[in-house]
């Protein structure tokens, strides 16, 4: 009991400190105002173990997890708040911290608000590193721990996915709970965003997001060339560019220089770093940074080689409907036919109206669906677009099958060849409530020296993403062979 009380005090204090010490970012806001500021309502609440409140069966327990299994680490009533999440596991698969999800779900929401791989939220990386302790999170052998406040007003859930192809065993974990709080403070519930893309010649997109809210951190894992020199962090707040960044070192709290080592320093540092591997983190606990209207976030250019992984954290009023990523691998939607492309693999696009596209991660339609990834669009407005190359083509005439996600958040596109030659077809992403998949043919498309070049409109409607999984390309004169049993196969053709 007493070391909650001091866990509560200490972030007292750091709020006391934020709201008295830190001035104004830009436009005179004060951290220290309503939103920010409610954590000093935490002096007020007694912290306890959930088990205490609970039972527990609820804020403890032990697990082995199969393959493609969950286990519901707690789901408790509010309003109040997870002021520690300590987990320990071990597995056969050596990136299981990558193929371990957490996700967790506030106030009812359909769509996880915090949704990565542990490895990812925790600033470990993919695969096991060296013990650290940061101000936020920790590591050591096995054990990883979490000290984000995590506040709800009505119920609070979190999950563990695992998506990989072994066992993880003597999963265990605890939590403590602030009873009462979280539910008048105001500041909202913490959303953690995973975002993973090859790297390229384009920015990373970190966060892009409509709303109010408080950005507090983001961890960074690169696999493949290291650049610590490459441009660092971007942000774009409520319209206004902050600008760039000196580099990615500097970002994360180190010097650049060649032969740096591994450290960890309370709100930044490297948890990995070699010449083919990067991990670290920056937490802005010093100076949070708010936003009324609009948060754009992005690192980078990292290099063309290799993959980039990023986790963004934020606090806002509001559970956001963002359009859910996978990290479940499997097969596909077409099953193992010749000729299936992943749709993520024809990136950078062409070219495009200038918004997002990246490759990103769902765990809304199980596993066998996206084969670890998909093409993700953001378009910000009706009229958007982006163009599609398909090459390597040996016939004159095509049909080509679109697999794209369809449920919240997603919305409808208009697709056609952007040579003009056949009629175009309407992607209906918004149309369907709960998650699923769909696939519609564009058919009879001309092949221009070996290539058919895809346009995908954005259409009026409440969403705005167009999530697209797989192509197959098929000669005019063939029908398409693809798998019915998937989810979606009544729209098949």
């Amino acid at each position: 009991m007493r070391g909650e009380q001091h866990h509560a005090s200490r972030w007292l204090l750091f709020v006391l400190a934020l709201s008295v010490g830190c001035g104004s970012v830009r436009d005179g806001r004060r951290f220290g105002g309503s939103w920010w500021g409610g954590w000093s309502a935490l002096g007020r609440e007694s912290a306890m173990s959930v088990s205490r409140v609970h039972g527990p069966e609820v804020g403890s327990g032990r697990a082995v997890l199969r393959p493609g299994t969950r286990v519901v680490l707690v789901d408790v009533e509010g309003p109040a708040e997870i002021a520690r999440l300590w987990l320990r596991a071990l597995s056969r698969d050596r990136r299981y911290l990558r193929n371990l999800i957490v996700e967790a779900y506030w106030d009812g929401a359909d769509t996880p608000c915090i949704a990565a791989p542990v490895g990812d939220f925790f600033a470990v990386g993919p695969t096991p590193g060296l013990p650290f302790a940061s101000s936020l999170t920790g590591w050591s052998h096995g054990a990883l721990v979490s000290r984000f406040p995590m506040p709800f007003s009505r119920r609070g859930r979190i999950e563990l996915v695992n998506t990989g192809e072994a066992e993880v065993r003597e999963l265990e974990w605890q939590l403590d709970l602030l009873e009462g709080a979280g539910g008048e403070l105001g500041r909202g519930g913490l959303h953690a965003r995973f975002v993973r893309a090859r790297a390229s010649s384009h920015a990373h997109e970190v966060l892009a997001l409509r709303g109010q809210g408080w950005y507090v951190g983001t961890t960074v894992s690169i696999e493949g060339p290291v650049d610590l020199s490459a441009p660092g962090e971007r942000f774009r707040v409520d319209g206004e560019d902050w600008g760039r960044g000196h580099s990615l070192a500097t970002y994360l709290g180190g010097s650049g220089f060649p032969g740096a080592e591994a450290w960890a320093a309370p709100n930044a540092g490297f948890t990995q770093i070699s010449q083919e591997r990067l991990t670290g983190y920056r937490w802005h606990l010093e100076a949070p940074i708010p936003f009324d209207d609009a948060i754009h976030v992005e690192l980078g250019p990292v290099g063309t080689r290799g993959e980039l992984a990023t986790v963004a954290f934020w606090y806002e009023p509001e559970s956001h409907r963002l359009p859910p990523v996978s990290y479940l691998s499997g097969v596909g939607v077409f099953g193992e036919e010749p000729g299936v492309l992943e749709a993520e693999s024809l990136l950078p696009p062409l070219y495009s109206s200038g918004d997002s596209a990246t490759e990103q991660i769902t765990t809304l339609l199980g596993p066998g669906w996206s084969g670890n990834c998909q093409l993700l669009f953001a378009a910000d407005a009706v009229g958007d677009f982006l163009v599609l190359e398909v090459s390597g083509l040996t016939e004159a005439r095509y049909d080509l099958a679109l697999a794209y996600t369809c449920g919240p958040g997603f919305g409808d596109y208009m697709a056609r060849s952007e040579d003009g030659d056949a009629t175009g077809i309407l992607l209906e992403g918004g149309v369907a409530p709960e998650a699923s998949v769909r696939v519609d043919t564009l058919r009879n498309l001309r092949a221009v020296e070996g290539s058919v070049r895809l346009r995908l409109t954005a259409q009026p409607g409440l969403g705005r993403h167009l999530g697209l999984d797989h192509l197959i390309p098929l000669p005019h004169s063939v029908d398409a062979k693809i798998d019915r049993s998937v989810p979606g196969g009544e729209n098949l053709e």
